[in-house]
């Protein structure tokens, strides 16, 4: 892992309710890669287990097909998808000392806010957004293989693209123009910073240098 200034704190013994961090944006934006990256961390560093789960596997066949087909979903099409994600993380957010970290494209408020649940602001879920522009993204699509998702509907994806804002929603914000580790150390650090983390799940405990 590449040295930085990051640390984290140690989860304390007492038990805590379970936590999911979404990472979100478009496709192409490396969701898959970071989450994978950032659990593994995670777990290293923090004494409890952090899985990873792949919001893509919630799909239907249908919006798998329409995808494939090069075919935008609709927000009819991704709110039974979004909902089996919800069921998912309700399990997560229930249970003590368990932690999740789920790709999930989560492109407009109201679909994060349906992963919320009741709460719009719910404490123990965090959404780290993989920010890039449409021609570095584009880019990468155009190289990517076997994946469903069509390069051109990359565009359809920026036009309902509502990122979030880190002063009103649970949320931090890394650039994906850098290499997977670089942007798992700024996720990282990133998440610390946030005034909410080290009380949700640091707290208290000595810090681990990266």
């Amino acid at each position: 892992f590449p040295e930085g200034s990051f640390t984290l704190s140690s989860t304390p013994s007492r038990a805590m309710r379970g936590g999911v961090i979404v990472v979100m944006g478009v496709t192409g934006s490396g969701k898959s890669t970071i989450s994978e990256l950032l659990a593994h961390k995670l777990s290293d560093h923090c004494n409890v287990l952090w899985k990873y789960r792949d919001g893509d596997d919630f799909h239907t066949e249908d919006n798998k097909k329409k995808m494939a087909e090069g075919i935008p979903l609709t927000t009819e099409d991704r709110l039974p998808w979004l909902r089996a994600i919800r069921t998912d993380l309700s399990r997560w957010l229930t249970r003590d000392n368990e932690f999740v970290v789920v790709a999930c494209s989560a492109l407009k408020k109201e679909y994060r806010e349906l992963l919320n649940g009741d709460v719009p602001s719910q404490p123990q879920v965090y959404y780290l957004y993989m920010r890039g522009d449409f021609d570095l993204i584009y880019d990468r699509m155009q190289r990517r293989e076997n994946h469903y998702m069509k390069p051109d509907m990359l565009k359809s994806q920026f036009a309902i693209l509502e990122a979030p804002d880190p002063a009103l929603e649970n949320a931090v914000v890394v650039d994906v123009n850098a290499s997977p580790e670089l942007i798992v150390e700024q996720a990282l650090s990133a998440l610390e910073s946030h005034p909410r983390w080290r009380h949700d799940f640091g707290l208290p405990g000595p810090s681990v240098q990266l």
